[in-house]
């Protein structure tokens, strides 16, 4: 797979990983097909989910049959700040008709993670919108659930094992 920077979000050969943008030692985004990635290495800010939510509106009009998003949370993160929290189920309830569905992948286990899916299970019920959405501990376990949850909601169809890969290369970089 080819990593590719760009300033612009220009459509990208089919195949290509697209880097969004990043803040060293924070996080990463990135597209692949109608697929937003978004690579936590520390904790949810305010700031930064803003910055994501920047992101997404450029990723829905370039993809108006709609995309999935993927977030890969790396071991120990942190859990993420209230203003964080906040900006994450705003997101959640503006998006929630044009998302495919939503992937969460909480690296590592124990107390950590647990506390960290507790996290997310309290903001998605503050969400009153319902979509399609899974937390994960293995990119496995996203690559057997999201394409056909993807194809049924946008119509792209996905190859397992190329998301796969893609989803191994972004955790690589956690």
């Amino acid at each position: 797979m080819v990593m590719r920077n760009a300033r612009s979000m220009a459509p990208s050969p089919k195949r290509d990983l697209v880097l969004l943008h990043a803040e060293a030692g924070h996080f990463s985004c990135h597209s692949w097909q109608n697929i937003m990635f978004t690579c936590w290495f520390t904790r949810a800010t305010g700031p930064a989910v803003q910055r994501i939510a920047e992101l997404r509106e450029v990723m829905d009009r370039e993809h108006p049959e709609g995309l999935s998003v993927v977030y890969l949370i790396a071991n120990d993160a942190g859990l993420p700040t209230p203003e964080a929290r906040a900006g994450v189920s705003q997101l959640m309830t503006r998006y929630h008709r044009k998302r495919a569905c939503l992937a969460i992948v909480v690296q590592g286990e124990g107390f950590w993670a647990g506390a960290m899916r507790a996290v997310i299970t309290g903001v998605r019920m503050l969400t009153p919108e319902q979509f399609s959405m899974g937390v994960f501990s293995r990119v496995e376990q996203v690559a057997a659930w999201l394409p056909a949850q993807h194809l049924q909601r946008t119509g792209t169809e996905l190859q397992r094992a190329e998301f796969l890969v893609i989803l191994r290369q972004l955790v690589a970089t956690l």
